[in-house]
């Protein structure tokens, strides 16, 4: 599995991410490089590579990680310098093959949410078919 990252600086701090050949697999704030490929390299099993974000010159075998990775941070980058953001998130694909099923499940509803509405996490759990489980859900998505 080809795994490469990068990181941007944004007003609020350093944002991580991490994407392959399938999808963004990772977004994480207020944390280290070191923490951020640990934790990627354990949780998914292969070797970060990272990148710049603004000049990725590798190709080939990565193409499709890093063409992952440029989605994502493009609309990170616009969403925090304008008001008008031209990607919605949904059109970003993601990797979520090392996730349970109920991430999966959660995710998947959360990405069903329109472009600039809201849901609280019981919301979720209905829309998803168990009304009683907000706080799992809150759990998911904090996963």
């Amino acid at each position: 599995m080809t795994l490469v990252a990068t990181s941007l600086t944004a007003p609020r701090g350093l944002i991580l991410l991490a994407a392959t050949d399938n999808g963004v697999a990772a977004v994480e704030l207020m944390t280290t490089r070191d923490a951020f490929s640990d934790g990627l390299e354990r949780r998914l099993g292969s070797k970060v590579g990272w990148v710049d974000a603004e000049e990725p010159e590798e190709r080939g075998q990565i193409a499709a990680a890093l063409a992952n990775l440029r989605a994502a941070t493009d609309f990170l980058v616009q969403m925090s310098g304008s008001d008008h953001v031209h990607r919605a998130p949904d059109q970003i694909p993601l990797d979520l093959a090392d996730r349970p099923a109920w991430d999966q499940a959660v995710l998947g509803a959360v990405r069903a949410i329109p472009w600039g509405e809201t849901r609280s996490y019981g919301d979720v759990a209905r829309a998803i078919g168990r009304p009683g489980a907000a706080r799992a859900v809150g759990g998911a998505v904090g996963r």
